[in-house]
Parts: structure tokens; sequence; C-alpha cells
């Protein structure tokens, strides 16, 4: 258990961020998250 707990915390994170604009049905659009998401994602 605890090798598995130390490969856990050797993973690197990854922070993306934007904002969210509209919402319009299941539609949400964002901005500012350039590279992060993409069409349909």
């Amino acid at each position: 258990m605890q090798a598995l707990l130390n490969d856990i915390e050797g993973i690197s994170t990854l922070t993306r961020f934007g904002r969210v604009a509209r919402i319009e049905g299941l539609a949400v659009e964002v901005t500012g998250a350039q590279g992060a998401v993409s069409l349909g994602g």
C-alpha cells in the first residue's frame, strides 16, 4: 500500500483555468482556457 501511495504522490499535477462566459441549455461557453479544452470537450 505504501508503494502505491508513493507512486500517487509522484504524479505531477496540472492546473488549468478559464472562465464560464455563458450557459445555455446543455452548452457551456468558456473563455480563457486556450489549449485546455477542444471543441466538444
